[in-house]
């Protein structure tokens, strides 16, 4: 059983290895605050290093004419004219990554290569999180975790951001902590079920009997696991405001394993309280803490921060110069090439013909995924499909606060979709394990069982050839 064990994570080892080989290469080449964000976050950690937590957003924190001329001069020292830690429009934000990174500030003396290394450190996490909701989902099919694990480490501008200092990283780690907590609490079961039930049947179970689950097997009762995911999302809270959309899907983890457990009103309540009241415990100085800051009812710092960031593009204006048509057509171009790969601040684009050849890929991919969810239909089981709704849930929060956001500014970024990068990733892994098992059954014979684990294999080589040929080919060409 360990020997089975090993080898299922053999793969994941061999990535992680990988990913932390070319994220270092990232960290170490990509010039000098060359992230997006990165002078204001190096800053913010400063200050954290230096003064202790919390910074405060001000007025004179964000100028834009200043940071327009030093982007326009890739930052050459001229340009900076010893003004580069003027730079702090990232002080409204949550303390948790700060407070770490202020760490390694200290002990290296504010060193950037530091800090990005440590960035890339954090980024193993969100690889090895994508590795074990794969599996939680799929237990049967370890290529689905292969091939999820092997995009979230390699999809080029993720590792740009992982390999920056920036609140991303550990952002995502705990994006992806509570969607496995999550998923978890929805496949574990308490006690066994009746001997009749499909309800938890594993995937690869005859229908009709019920799996023996030992207690460790469960992972504690509900109170436990609902406890766990409250003390991830508090963690959240205080971590990146891209992570609160998760609440949701704690919120629907909740209802699906009531639903599921035919959990009466009351005992769904007392869930939803351990769960939430907990994560608002944790916050809860933060939140208090802004509020005697900046006044009102700003607990999250946003009004703030909209009064600060003078001159950033609006929303209004740029529909009002391309209409709304125009507006949705960037937005959704825009998003899509940044999702993949538009370096810098936004000023390197990969060429047309590399995003004309992802956007037919991507289509694939999805149909891919789309034709294992109608096979699904039939041969998933209940745990599965509720699966399914959650990560889906999950996704179209994390999408609706990117749309949101730009209803008022205009940030048409597709890393501001990664903390959902975990459940993405599955349905691409998920879409090239399908087409792998049509062209097994096509082929036909002895060796159809390669065929996944060869295709697997195949798309991890492929994405970590990408993102080598991205990083030598396009930024640094680009940006030396």
């Amino acid at each position: 059983m360990k020997n089975a064990v090993k080898g299922a994570a053999l793969p994941l080892i061999v990535i992680v290895l990988a990913y932390l080989a070319v994220g270092a290469l990232y960290a170490v080449r990509t010039p000098a605050w060359q992230v997006p964000d990165e002078p204001a976050h190096y800053n913010a950690v400063a200050q954290v290093a230096r003064d202790g937590c919390c910074p405060v957003i001000a007025p004179g924190d964000w100028d834009n004419a200043y940071l327009e001329a030093i982007k326009a001069a890739r930052f050459s020292p001229e340009s900076l004219g010893g003004r580069l830690d003027s730079v702090q429009y990232e002080d409204h934000q949550p303390p948790l990554y700060y407070l770490l990174a202020s760490l390694v500030f200290r002990a290296t003396d504010g060193d950037l290569i530091a800090l990005r290394l440590f960035s890339v450190l954090l980024g193993a996490g969100v690889v090895t999180l994508a590795w074990a909701v794969a599996r939680a989902v799929f237990p049967a099919r370890p290529w689905i975790a292969v091939g999820a694990a092997a995009f979230v480490a390699f999809l080029p501008q993720h590792l740009a951001m992982m390999a920056g200092v920036n609140n991303d990283p550990l952002a995502e780690v705990v994006a992806g902590g509570i969607l496995l907590a999550c998923v978890t609490t929805i496949t574990r079961q308490s006690s066994p079920p009746g001997p009749l039930s499909t309800e938890y049947r594993r995937e690869g179970e005859p229908r009709g009997v019920a799996p023996a689950v030992s207690p460790r097997q469960a992972g504690g009762g509900p109170g436990v696991r609902g406890l766990l995911l409250g003390v991830l999302l508090g963690i959240g809270f205080l971590t990146k405001l891209t992570v609160y959309p998760l609440a949701g899907a704690a919120l629907a983890t909740v209802l699906l394993r009531a639903r599921r457990d035919r959990a009466s009103v009351g005992r769904t309540l007392r869930r939803l309280v351990i769960v939430f009241g907990v994560a608002a415990l944790i916050a809860a100085p933060f939140w208090l803490r802004n509020l005697s800051a900046y006044g009102g009812t700003d607990f999250l710092a946003q009004a703030a921060h909209d009064r600060v960031v003078v001159g950033q593009p609006q929303t209004g204006d740029y529909v009002a110069r391309r209409g709304l048509g125009g507006w949705l057509a960037d937005a959704a171009q825009i998003t899509f090439q940044s999702f993949w790969g538009q370096f810098g601040w936004m000023g390197v684009p990969m060429s047309a013909t590399i995003y004309t050849v992802l956007l037919a890929l991507t289509l694939v991919v999805l149909l891919g995924a789309a034709l294992a969810f109608v096979r699904g239909v039939r041969t998933w089981t209940a745990d599965q499909h509720h699966v399914f709704w959650l990560l889906f849930t999950a996704s179209a929060l994390v999408f609706g606060a990117h749309v949101y956001y730009n209803l008022r500014f205009v940030q048409f970024q597709g890393r501001y979709l990664y903390p959902a990068l975990i459940p993405i990733a599955l349905a691409v892994s998920l879409g090239v394990t399908t087409w792998a098992d049509v062209l097994a059954a096509r082929i036909g014979g002895p060796n159809r069982a390669r065929i996944a684990p060869a295709l697997a294999s195949l798309f991890a080589l492929a994405m970590l050839g990408f993102a080598v040929y991205a990083l030598f080919r396009i930024i640094l060409p680009a940006l030396a």
